[in-house]
Parts: C-alpha cells; sequence; structure tokens
C-alpha cells in the first residue's frame, strides 16, 4: 500500500482508505489460488489503468424541462428518464455500455418529479468516481454563475446562503420538492422562521425564510456563448481556463455566502486567482493588470479605481478590520460583475493574443504595461 498509494495512477483513481479494504482482500483471496502472481498481477493491473467509469445521480435546486445537453466530453444533464440514458451512447466507453442500467436506475428513483440527472465519465472508481462527478457538476455550476452576464434578469441574488445551492439530490435537500410536500401535509411550519424579539419599540414577530428558487441551469446554457465559454472551461486544457475553474470555486463561495464580509473575501479570491501570480504580487500590480484587461485606454483608469475599491475592501476584511462600503448598497454584487467582467476579459485574451501557458500571460501583461502590444492588434 506505501508502494501504491505513491503512484499518481493510484491516486487519481481511488479513494485510498477505500483500496486499503481492495488490497486487503485481493491479498486474502490470492492465499488460496494457484499461480498466484499472475492473478495479483491482473487484479494490480486493473487498479492502475481501469476503464474510465460513468457516475449517474439525481441533482437538487436545478431548473430544467428540456432534452439533456451534453456538456464538455464527458458530462450530461437533464431530466432522468430514458431519453437521458440514450444520450449516454454519446459519451461512449463504459457510459456507452451502461445504457440499459441506467434505464432502469431512472425507473427505480424515489425523489419526487421533477428528477434532473447528471452522469459524468471520469478516471475514479466506486467513491472515488461519485467524487470526481460532484465536483464536476459543482464546476458546471460554478462555471455557469461565475460567466453569467445577466444574473438579474435571471433572478440569481447572491449573499442569500447556501439553502437553494445545486448539488446531488439526498446530500443537497431540494427545496421546491420539501415546500410542495410540506404544504400538502401541513408541515410549512418547518420552512420559516417566526423569532420573538422585544425591542424598544416593542413585540416583534418577523417571518424569515428562503424561497425554494432553483437556480435556471438550462436557461443559462441556452445563451451559445455562455455554453461554449463553460464547454471550454471545462475541459481546463490551457492556463486560463484553469484560472477561471478556480476563480469560478471561490466565485461561488462568494454568492452562496450569508454575510457580505464572507462574500467580499471570497470574490476577492477568485478575482486574484485571474489576475495575479504564482510568485505574489503587490495591489499595485494587480490593479494594473486587471485595467489592462480593458481594451480602450481611455476606461483604464476607470478600471483601475474599480479594482481599488475591491482590493481596499477585501484588504480590510482578510486582515480583521472592517469597510463600511461592504454595507453600501449593491457593492457585493459590483464586485462579483467585477470578476465575471475579468473572466470574460481573460478568454478574449487568450484569444486574440494565442495565449498557451502562464509564460505567454506573463508576457502579455508586460507587453501591454509597455505599449508593445495592444488589444485590436495581433503579434
Amino acid at each position: 500500500m506505501d508502494l501504491l498509494q505513491k503512484q499518481q495512477q493510484i491516486r487519481e483513481r481511488w479513494e485510498l482508505e477505500e483500496l486499503w479494504g481492495l488490497v486487503a482482500s485481493l491479498v486474502a483471496f490470492l492465499s488460496g489460488v494457484e499461480n498466484s502472481e499472475g492473478v495479483a498481477e491482473r487484479n494490480l493491473g486493473t487498479l492502475f489503468s481501469g476503464e474510465p467509469s460513468v457516475t449517474v445521480f439525481s441533482v437538487a435546486n436545478i431548473d430544467w424541462e428540456g432534452p439533456p445537453r451534453r456538456l464538455a466530453k464527458n458530462c450530461l444533464i437533464g431530466i432522468l428518464d430514458e431519453v437521458f440514458a440514450g444520450r449516454l451512447e454519446e459519451i461512449g466507453g463504459m457510459a456507452s455500455a451502461a445504457v440499459e442500467s441506467v434505464k432502469e436506475y431512472a425507473e427505480q428513483q424515489p425523489h419526487r418529479h421533477p428528477r434532473i440527472g447528471f452522469a459524468a465519465m471520469t478516471s475514479g472508481q466506486r467513491t472515488e468516481a461519485f467524487n470526481q462527478a460532484q465536483r464536476s457538476l459543482e464546476l458546471v455550476v460554478d462555471l455557469a454563475i461565475l460567466l453569467d452576464q445577466k444574473k438579474d434578469e435571471h433572478s440569481l441574488y447572491s449573499v442569500r446562503g447556501a439553502s437553494n445551492r445545486p448539488g446531488v439530490r439526498g446530500l443537497a435537500l431540494d427545496r421546491t420538492v420539501i415546500q410542495q410536500a410540506m404544504k400538502a401535509s401541513g408541515d410549512g411550519a418547518d420552512l420559516a422562521c417566526q423569532p420573538f424579539i422585544s425591542d424598544a419599540l416593542g413585540v416583534f414577530l418577523p417571518n424569515f425564510w428562503y424561497s425554494a428558487d432553483r437556480v435556471p441551469l438550462e436557461v443559462l446554457l441556452s445563451d451559445d456563448e455562455l455554453s461554449h465559454a463553460v464547454n471550454r472551461c471545462l475541459e481546463g486544457k490551457t492556463n486560463i481556463t484553469r484560472r477561471i475553474q478556480v476563480a469560478a470555486r471561490w466565485f461561488s463561495e462568494s454568492f452562496w455566502a450569508t454575510v457580505n464580509d464572507d462574500s467580499v473575501l471570497a470574490a476577492g479570491v477568485a478575482l486574484d486567482s485571474l489576475v495575479g501570480a504564482r510568485s505574489g504580487l503587490p495591489g499595485r500590480a494587480m490593479k494594473e493588470r486587471y485595467a489592462f484587461l480593458e481594451a480602450a485606454p481611455r476606461e483604464r483608469s476607470l478600471r483601475a479605481r474599480e479594482y481599488d475599491a475591491v482590493y481596499s475592501a477585501r484588504s480590510a476584511i482578510a486582515h480583521g478590520g472592517e469597510s463600511p462600503r461592504v454595507q453600501e448598497g449593491d457593492f457585493v454584487r459590483e464586485m462579483q460583475n467585477s470578476v465575471t467582467w475579468a473572466a470574460w476579459r481573460l478568454l478574449a485574451a487568450e484569444d486574440e493574443f494565442y495565449l498557451r501557458d502562464n509564460k505567454d500571460l506573463e508576457s502579455l501583461f508586460e507587453d501591454l504595461r509597455w505599449g508593445t502590444r495592444s488589444w485590436g492588434s495581433q503579434e
């Protein structure tokens, strides 16, 4: 086991705690068979290079009505039914072989309708397959919300807590279904909180509750530009798309936060992952990079001031202080919009300047600084 867990192929495929049990079972089995070396070699070969697995599960708090949609090369999302199972053929491999089994699985699901399903083919096996598929779902949702430029239009409002956050159904509660069920049973009081407050104005009995609003993922992905960007970032083949994956995870923490301070701190980290460097950069250099993502030179001073506001708020909170601006109007949403803008501008930079790796990005910022390259020209 000491040798196995040092191998990258093993770590990518197996949860190590589970692997202990499998190896122990194999050792016990080998003690009673002939030609144990050959059997051991075949079984160890499976541990190292087993075919990619397919994982399917129901999803909570996502709105979907139309046909299933394939994402990147290895994911599928849609209503969990026979049509969904049939579309697994397109992914191929183990997914294609599992079509009939998934049809039976869909029919046997105990969840109330609507049942939204997610499938992912991953290198992981058993529990690690589920972990990787779950991360794939989270990444799809995180990228879609990060890159959506019409959040208000889509009723995506941040800093309202994670009660409606999409996730694996059963591990994440589907609030719409729970709301409907409790309404019928008369137990709806469990969806709300009515505290007793006695203050200077007298007795106050307010109602606090979180609405059951699904994330309109189907609507978001129906936008061709956003869908293309999500697919591109899901595959994560370049430094830019990997940066956006990291930013999406932190943006999600900002979006689903319950207080403004936490939201601002997470959004600041998301922005750092987009315009920062491994070596760490002072605030002035980060501001400059953010401003240079703006194509129009005359607008860069406005972008620089925009970054200053973000950085000062984030820095104050990160070092144990307070920032009055955090509680002002739409400051948090404006900060989140800045992260979304930066993500789209990085994708535009990758296209326009043919960025291949982190070194290319560093060179681009340096060239923009000295004026040897500019937006709208390709060298």
